[in-house]
């Protein structure tokens, strides 16, 4: 509640011709609350949808082990997201970690701008998805992102 509210007086202080924009949280299905008490769902994402132009969701810090798990992981976020928010108009980012720290939540091998870009294409070719907007990716941090994943990047995400 706490969130929404913030929005709608940024709104109105920003006005209505300026972009409005929120970084999420990843989404969460509803039966992993009692063990992972945190992440949006479906009705949150839509609500938040109401107050704001552009969604980047932070969809690293996973605590997956391997590629192909987080690359799973990646569609999973962009089929449920996408679905939640179908027809709301919102401009769509999914973030794709780059980050060479490793932490409880994010092992770099693991959660990398491959495995990131792969899943967010899974996701976004599967008939379910349901994208409102042409969905973007949003690298993560940019500034630590060396040449190779930049390649990558181009080559993945733009077919060069």
């Amino acid at each position: 509640a706490n969130v929404r509210a913030l929005l709608v007086e940024m709104r109105q202080a920003v006005g209505p011709s300026a972009s409005l924009s929120i970084a999420t949280p990843r989404m969460w299905p509803v039966l992993v609350d009692a063990i992972l008490p945190f992440g949006w769902h479906a009705d949150y994402y839509q609500e938040v949808a109401k107050r704001v132009d552009q969604m980047a969701v932070m969809t690293y810090d996973s605590s997956l082990p391997t590629p192909d798990l987080y690359r799973l992981w990646a569609r999973f976020q962009v089929l449920g997201i996408s679905q939640a928010l179908y027809g709301t108009g919102v401009d769509l980012f999914f973030g794709v970690p780059t980050s060479e720290e490793k932490t409880a939540t994010h092992l770099p091998e693991a959660e990398n701008m491959e495995s990131g870009l792969l899943g967010v294409i899974d996701g976004l070719n599967d008939a379910a998805a349901r994208p409102s907007a042409t969905p973007r990716v949003a690298i993560y941090p940019y500034w630590e992102t060396d040449d190779a994943e930049w390649g990558t990047y181009e080559r993945l995400w733009l077919g060069r």
